[in-house]
């Protein structure tokens, strides 16, 4: 297990700012495949409404046999996001909704990322992004060509931000709008990992600020 740490900042400076995590490579092994479908569950049945209540509180498809999973672990072991990666030759969750009879080029060893979740009390925190680059780096290192997604609707300006293109091919599920988009890993990698450390210098710069502030009340105080 690999504890990752911002470039930006020490082991020290980066507990302080953001909830220490753990990127992972999980294995399928059935405890850690149970956990992610009750945080699946957790988020798009009972969070977003996409899928239908059930009784077992999990939700799972047949893409989980084959899929590879990166998860996110707090220093307390508890699962914060993860990311599932579909790799070629294999049925994609975008196959739901298209046939593969237009846009072939986007086919060609090409990796699906799929299902991209950050449980709710650890958003904002930079994990998303963090997930998004290590599968890249998974992809590249697999040597895949493209990595083809569908993202929510109203997400769309973030993905943009990552290098995603927009398809202008648009899919209902539930109440929610997904658009088909494709990247390449090098350009995914490089822009997550660019994209984390400005989060993490406008955090420090903000957290300085008000540190500075807060000095000076003080001084006023003793004045």
């Amino acid at each position: 297990m690999e504890t990752v740490f911002p470039t930006c900042y020490d082991g020290t400076r980066w507990e302080a700012i953001f909830v220490k995590f753990e990127i992972k490579k999980l294995k399928a092994e059935e405890d850690e495949r149970q956990e992610i479908y009750r945080l699946r569950y957790l988020v798009y049945t009972c969070e977003l409404h996409q899928h239908g209540e059930s009784e077992r509180e999990v939700l799972t498809d047949e893409l989980d046999a084959y899929n590879e999973y990166i998860g996110a672990y707090t220093s307390e072991d508890i699962l914060a996001g993860f990311i599932s990666i579909t790799p070629p030759g294999r049925r994609y969750s975008l196959d739901k909704y298209r046939d593969r009879t237009t846009k072939k080029w986007m086919y060609q060893n090409a990796y699906e990322l799929r299902i991209l979740t950050v449980r709710e009390e650890y958003r904002r925190e930079g994990i998303a992004l963090r997930l998004m680059e290590e599968a890249a780096k998974y992809v590249e290192k697999c040597g895949g060509r493209y990595i083809i997604s569908i993202g929510r609707e109203e997400l769309m300006p973030y993905y943009e931000q990552l290098g995603y293109v927009d398809l202008q091919e648009v899919y209902r599920s539930g109440k929610l709008k997904f658009h088909l988009m494709f990247n390449e890993p090098e350009r995914l990698r490089a822009r997550a990992a660019c994209l984390y450390e400005r989060k993490c210098l406008h955090r420090n710069t903000n957290e300085e600020i008000t540190a500075r502030k807060g000095g000076e009340s003080r001084k006023g105080d003793t004045a």
